[in-house]
């Protein structure tokens, strides 16, 4: 992975006058693998990994409050700026959003403002 406080030897260097590369030979040792992870498996899939792991499921049930709460607030602000731009929100709207994020789920009546502020369904998408 390539991150901003490393060189990169991926292709060769651009260099001023007066310098020059001298580059080793490579070195192969016969027999050694060449990733020393080659040909190693993962004991679990990462999906398995989720479904089993006693660490992630503990984490989860920790943040499971704050993240309740983070929800609940953002409803809250997303049908006060709907009371804002047209003066009201329904419940159908609050179960909409509600279950859209709590569930992940978008309902095919979901409503969203698009960016031009025209009221915009799910189900007129494309």
């Amino acid at each position: 992975m390539w991150q901003p406080e490393r060189l990169d030897f991926a292709a060769a260097p651009v260099l001023g006058d007066g310098l020059e590369r001298r580059a080793p030979a490579p070195l192969i040792i016969p027999g050694a693998p060449v990733l020393l992870t080659a040909g190693l498996e993962p004991e679990l899939s990462m999906a398995e990994w989720r479904r089993t792991s006693e660490l992630l499921n503990d984490a989860k049930k920790k943040a499971r409050p704050e993240a309740e709460k983070k929800r609940k607030a953002f409803i809250k602000e997303r049908l006060n700026a709907k009371k804002k731009g047209s003066g009201r929100s329904s419940k159908h709207e609050k179960r909409a959003l509600t279950e859209a994020v709590t569930d992940r789920a978008l309902m095919a009546d979901f409503p969203e403002l698009c960016s031009s502020r025209h009221q915009l369904n799910i189900v007129g998408v494309r």
